[in-house]
């Protein structure tokens, strides 16, 4: 992807289909996930052309979780700044799930990699 802007939601090609339907696309940037438990692993990385940010918040379950987010500073011109997260949690009702990039300076060349497996547990 080319760039994304400030305080946008990233947005997210599947590249798999879920045959269960427990997750599916909702729009090109928000994925709709079905009530249960879930596995998120998700990295970003971005060419930041001046000393900057970056930090990608998900969100599910109505809030933006930045505990969950990852955050990461350069201090040269066109530099990379990159993270990753894995996390699990429970949703008891169905509830849309994205990721929302945040940059102080302007970035290009982002890549994005995310996968969500549901879990087979009951609560």
């Amino acid at each position: 992807m080319a760039s994304v802007p400030n305080n946008t939601q990233i947005p997210l090609d599947e590249l798999l289909n879920d045959p269960t339907g427990n997750i599916t696309a909702v729009s090109s940037q928000q994925l709709r996930l079905q009530p249960g438990y879930y596995r998120v692993s998700y990295a970003v990385s971005v060419l930041l052309a001046t000393p900057g940010y970056l930090q990608v918040t998900p969100a599910f379950g109505g809030f933006a979780r930045i505990d969950l987010g990852i955050y990461f500073r350069t201090s040269g011109n066109s530099s990379t700044a990159n993270g990753a997260s894995t996390f699990s949690f429970y949703t008891p009702v169905a509830t849309n799930f994205s990721l929302t990039y945040n940059s102080d300076v302007s970035g290009r060349s982002v890549r994005t990699t995310l996968d969500i497996q549901k879990l087979r547990r009951t609560p």
